[in-house]
């Protein structure tokens, strides 16, 4: 938005009577009046400012009257010092949407945000300026102040005692879930400092200023400031408010705590790898009757999910520890990714659910918006190709590379987001490649142009099998998935962060090739006629001619890993192999009549015929079964699936003595070498069979032994794929197996937790 029409937006905001905000008696009071604030989450940043309006009438007809939203710092300051307010970026714009629509607004303004958003909403480039974040730290706070100084210019005429709909504004979020304000003195000065910000920005008391912890007073005591410096909420549910209401009474002033729960979960998050999240529509809806019956406010998180576009899904863990959230961010919420009522676990329609609690307490609910219209425009032919390792794409992609003695992450390079390509040359032969630690996040190793592997963060063993000569060319690419949102390890600077070894021996000599993936440059690549190449990492390139813009969807099953854009609209990343999502939602206002360009970037294997789907329904089917290799190589890792791949889940038995083994296609299970990469016990590898005593074990009631070890589920994980590591025998219930024979007389192994089969199937991922 330019300043010339900022001025007059804000000029109108103005124009309105200003009004007054306050609490007493524990209530909220809106002119005088008192208010029960009944809030959902809707976050602008993830739905286009074509559907703002839309969707906040859909949040008033289920009965709301108040819209919580973040305000993400990357969103707005993708380059530093360069501010974007304008298009999708319109935060004033939106919060006078609001207003005119007659809802309240809470912002919530960081600037850390969490929210299952890239970095938790900071931006990239803050991990190359040497900074500590979140405490006062004197190079961090220098990058808040000035950060805030333009938030809060854009906030201000916006502000309910200014004659806007923004009647309070939260400080950082869930900070007692990272940092400590009652022992770490710096913890307790970044607090307060910023709310002395806010005060120096927006005015001494001109808005209510309030924190957001878990919702007891463990959380609250790390991580809001007691008295009436800010308003100390809490967040929970489904579920009893009273816990939380009374641990927020511990840092309120008597008469200054209105009950409030500002994340009221209707529903969950969703990584890549597990089943799409669904709660209970009746669960939620019978705490908040209860809730509301005893004067209590909430926000419901959230009311309306949307959508991760683009870069900016997140990722829970730290180290190699690494969950990346799926591109949808519908999180079960009433209000679904593309605006339909969303429908919880127990089939009960989520949206009518709550609205039926609503009217009970709200008398002035509007009738809801038609549906959107969505089209299913059916296939589009890929018709054309661009190799991405070919010479003259990496220099349209990434132009000339750095030269450096080790590899670098991207943000040393002034790079925020995507793809990394390292290359170098062997300078001895060599057939184990490892990085040392793991890839941030994922890595595509080539040797002499073929691809030999991939090596995923949290299953980050070596590679074997490289067959490198001296003076083989290695090329690594590295795709970044998204930083952590949450917890101490968000610091996370993607690509490689430490040494690569062949054989043992540190490789040196890098070429370091940035690949940000902007649109502009995949449009210029050289695209030539393709029928019948699928393999990756490519561009494909087709159209799709339509006459009326409405909504869809463009189906990725039969792909297996990458990116789509659509205009150059940045759709999101998709993963078939993992699932749960197989189709990326494409808002109408991305489309026009006419011809509309496709590319999608492949990074392992494009279907078949070359054809991608634009469809009318999303996909949340969950993760297919696992694609595995042809042959079980030495040095797998075991883990465990659902018992559907029988090549890959039987094994042969053989007694030696009173001890016996466990083989498949010439190789025993074996403790060891390798390790656990999150609890360093040894994994439950296939080796090449010896007499050797780490192939030998016994049968302890259901437990499988060697020595001291156990075999067991890492950390007992459920989902297909998970770990299985040999460690200290403890009577868990992740270390009980049963040994089932099969008709073709071999033998599963079936763990008693979760019926699922040990697997000679490493993830292709």
């Amino acid at each position: 938005m330019n300043k010339l029409c900022l001025v007059a937006l804000l000029s109108c905001v103005c124009s309105a009577a200003a009004g007054s905000w306050t609490v007493q008696n524990d209530k909220f009071y809106k002119d005088g009046k008192e208010i029960q604030i009944m809030a959902g989450s809707l976050h602008y940043s993830r739905t286009p400012a074509f559907y703002w309006r839309d969707t906040v009438q859909r949040m008033k007809a289920m009965g709301l009257n108040t819209v919580q939203t973040y305000v993400p710092w990357n969103w707005h300051e993708a380059v530093q010092g360069q501010f974007q307010w304008d298009g999708d970026h319109d935060l004033a714009g939106f919060l006078k949407i609001c207003q005119e629509e007659g809802m309240i607004v809470m912002v919530r303004g960081g600037p850390y945000m969490c929210g299952e958003w890239e970095f938790g909403g900071f931006p990239a480039w803050i991990l190359n300026r040497n900074v500590t974040i979140r405490t006062y730290e004197p190079n961090y706070i220098g990058l808040v102040t000035a950060y805030f100084k333009e938030l809060h210019a854009q906030l201000k005429p916006m502000l309910y005692s200014n004659g806007g709909p923004v009647v309070m504004l939260q400080v950082e979020n869930e900070f007692g879930s990272y940092g400590n304000v009652e022992s770490n003195p710096k913890d307790k000065q970044y607090m307060e400092y910023l709310v002395q910000l806010v005060h120096q920005n927006l005015g001494q008391d001109a808005v209510k200023i309030y924190t957001t912890d878990g919702g007891n007073t463990g959380y609250m005591s790390r991580g809001s400031l007691k008295g009436d410096v800010v308003l100390t909420f809490g967040d929970h549910g489904p579920g009893d408010f009273t816990g939380s209401c009374n641990a927020q009474a511990q840092y309120n002033p008597a008469g200054q705590n209105p009950c409030m729960d500002t994340e009221y979960y209707t529903g969950w998050l969703t990584h890549w790898g597990e089943n799409m999240a669904n709660t209970s529509s009746a669960n939620v809806a019978k705490y908040l009757d209860v809730a509301l019956s005893k004067g209590y406010s909430f926000s419901l998180y959230m009311g309306f999910g949307g959508s991760n576009f683009g870069w900016f899904a997140g990722a829970n863990g730290g180290g190699a520890s690494y969950s990346p959230h799926i591109t949808s961010y519908d999180y079960d919420s009433p209000i679904s990714e593309n605006g339909d009522h969303g429908y919880g676990s127990d089939k009960l329609d989520k949206f009518v659910a709550i609205q039926n609690v609503l009217k009970k307490y709200n008398s002035n609910i509007p009738p809801e918006p038609a549906a959107r219209k969505r089209t299913a425009y059916g296939n589009v032919k890929l018709s054309t190709r661009a190799d991405v390792m070919s010479a003259a794409s990496i220099q349209v992609l990434a132009g000339s590379p750095k030269q450096a003695a080790q590899p670098m992450p991207m943000e040393y390079y002034g790079q925020n987001y995507g793809y990394v390509l390292y290359s170098t040359v062997a300078s001895t032969a060599g057939d184990v490649l490892e990085i040392t630690d793991y890839p941030r996040d994922r890595a595509q190793v080539f040797v002499d142009g073929k691809k030999i592997g991939t090596i995923y963060r949290p299953t980050s063993a070596p590679l074997k099998g490289l067959g490198a000569s001296a003076g083989s060319k290695i090329d690594i690419l590295v795709e970044a998935m998204g930083r952590l949102n949450f917890g101490g390890g968000m610091t996370d600077p993607k690509g490689i962060n430490t040494a690569v070894t062949l054989d043992g021996k540190v490789l040196s000599g890098w070429r370091i090739y940035n690949i940000p993936a902007n649109y502009s440059s995949i449009a210029s690549l050289s695209y030539t006629s393709n029928t019948n190449t699928t393999t990756g990492p490519a561009f494909y390139r087709g159209s799709v001619n339509i006459d009326v813009a409405t909504d869809t969807y463009v189906s990725t099953l039969g792909f297996g890993k990458g990116m789509v854009w659509v205009n150059g609209f940045n759709l999101g990343r998709y993963w078939e192999s993992q699932g749960p999502q197989h189709a990326l939602f494409l808002p109408a206002d991305k489309l026009k009549s006419g011809n509309n360009d496709v590319v999608i970037l492949e990074l392992e294997e494009a279907k078949q015929d070359l054809t991608i789907a634009f469809t009318d329904s999303p996909n949340f089917s969950g993760k297919p079964p696992p694609t595995c290799a042809d042959t079980i190589a030495s040095g797998t890792t075991l883990t465990i699936f659902t018992c559907n791949v029988p090549n890959f889940q039987s094994f042969t038995q053989t007694a030696v003595g009173s001890e016996f083994t466990f083989g498949i296609n010439n190789l025993c299970m074996t403790v060891g070498p390798n390790k656990d990469p999150s609890s360093g016990s040894p994994s439950a590898t296939l080796e090449t069979c010896t007499s050797a005593a780490n192939q030998k074990f016994t049968m302890n009631g259901q437990a499988i032994k060697n020595g001291n070890y156990c075999l067991d589920i890492t950390g007992h994980a459920t989902a297909d794929g998970s770990n299985i590591e040999w460690y200290s025998c403890n009577g868990g219930s992740n270390q009980e197996w049963s040994i089932k024979q099969t008709p073709a007389h071999t033998y599963q192994l079936v763990t008693a937790e979760n019926g699922k089969c040990a697997t000679a199937c490493t993830p292709q991922h």
